[in-house]
């Protein structure tokens, strides 16, 4: 349990080594699934890495990146996807390579290296999960004040957008070092074998009760408040785009009709942030109200692992749906087809054929007046020898064509060699 290790993990132990032959166990449904655990999570894990790197790609755009909300997005996608580096290799030290035919809990490990990099990584990873839930506020938070406060826009400035994101990751890593304090690792016998394990400090108390407070319950209070201001917004905008439309102005419609799609896309990224977090919030208050939930707890551990790794996969997924110009950002970077590429290569020879044309046409030009003269004076002189007259003129162009087609025929050896 990684991702909300704030436990004492002999309790796991106790929970493997129980009597499991009951006719409905949970503890055997959930050694079950600890089986499986690892591999769902690591596929978890490598589809929100590629999608919150292509995520940041897309938002650092420049045209992407103007907007401080963006690069709020930004930093949640980033605190993502580090979260998901430090846990792919924890889900494989932990369940992937654990024997699962021994009676020890996979956060029991055989060498003290593991069971210290099990112990940054449970520090980590809070940290991570606590500044994106942040970040998220802090996203809704800049688009109520753009929509729903008069000269709202004025506040939300990348520059204060920067100094958000700076407040929120000190106050994060301030908030987590309770966290790394009361984790340790320490050593147990077991006959010939030696085990390590990440164990909780029983003379701190208030780690659990902080992260619950900081972490997940007052930032699902504020994610619920501002869920229901957007939704507020929202509507208010949907009546005045039908106001809009009965009026004619379509196009003042289709600009509020885009406002909407971005405030909507925010909306479900907020709601889906509200529903992972809200339950689990709720358990850790009733498990300090009940300790007798605290094995529960245990048996719901893995399970709420996996459903915030979804939580933070799903985001790049809501912004390729809901947001045009996410996706059309995101198809001009990695998806250019290759009609494009020869569309391009036209551009260019067009270009470069024009130029051309452009450089010989002075000559052809003063070819033809001298030719013209030349005509004039021989009409003259001979009497009216017509066929010459034409004559030299023709030739002087073709001559000229010459030139033309030979320099076309260089321009577009040249542009397919740098199409290739």
């Amino acid at each position: 349990m990684a991702l909300n290790m704030t436990e004492n993990t002999t309790w796991s132990h106790d929970l493997m080594t129980s009597n499991t032959t009951e006719s409905y166990d949970p503890m055997a449904h959930m050694i079950n699934y600890l089986k499986a655990h690892g591999y769902v999570a690591c596929a978890i894990c490598v589809c929100g890495i590629l999608g919150n790197i292509a995520t940041i790609i897309v938002l650092s755009r420049p045209k992407m990146a103007s907007s401080p909300v963006n690069f709020l997005l930004t930093m949640v996608a980033v605190a993502q996807l580090l979260l998901m580096l430090v846990y792919l290799p924890q889900a494989i030290i932990l369940y992937v390579l654990w024997d699962h035919h021994s009676n020890l809990h996979p956060t029991i490990l055989g060498s003290w290296s593991e069971a210290t990099f099990h112990q940054f990584a449970v520090s980590f990873t809070v940290f991570c999960h606590s500044t994106a839930i942040w970040h998220v506020i802090a996203v809704a938070m800049f688009r109520w004040l753009t929509l729903g406060i008069p000269h709202g826009r004025h506040y939300c400035t990348r520059r204060n957008a920067y100094i958000c994101s700076a407040v929120l990751v000190a106050m994060n890593a301030l908030l987590s070092v309770p966290n790394w304090i009361t984790n340790r690792v320490e050593s147990e016998k077991d006959g010939l074998q030696v085990h390590w394990q990440v164990q909780v400090r029983s003379d701190i108390k208030f780690n659990r009760a902080l992260f619950a407070l900081v972490a997940l319950v007052l930032p699902c209070i504020l994610l619920t408040v501002l869920t229901i201001m957007l939704i507020v917004i929202m509507s208010r905008a949907m009546r005045r785009r039908q106001t809009l439309l009965s009026k004619g102005h379509n196009e003042e419609s289709n600009r509020q009709r885009e406002h909407n799609r971005t405030t909507g896309m925010l909306l479900a990224v907020v709601a889906l942030f509200l529903i992972i977090e809200l339950p689990h919030g709720i358990f850790l208050i009733m498990m300090e109200i009940n300790p007798d939930l605290q094995g529960a707890y245990l048996l719901l551990g893995e399970i709420i692992d996996t459903s915030t790794l979804i939580a933070f996969s799903i985001n790049f997924i809501l912004y390729t749906a809901m947001s045009r110009q996410f996706r059309t950002t995101f198809i001009a970077l990695f998806c250019k087809k290759p009609t494009e590429v020869q569309s391009n290569n036209m551009r260019r020879l067009s270009t470069m054929v024009t130029s051309v044309k452009l450089t010989v046409t002075p000559k052809r030009s003063t070819a033809l007046s001298q030719s013209s003269n030349t005509s004039m004076q021989y009409n003259n002189n001979e009497g009216g020898e017509n066929s010459l007259s034409l004559t030299t003129p023709l030739m002087t162009d073709q001559r000229q064509h010459d030139q033309v087609n030979s320099v076309t025929s260089a321009s577009i050896n040249t542009d397919e060699t740098y199409a290739a």
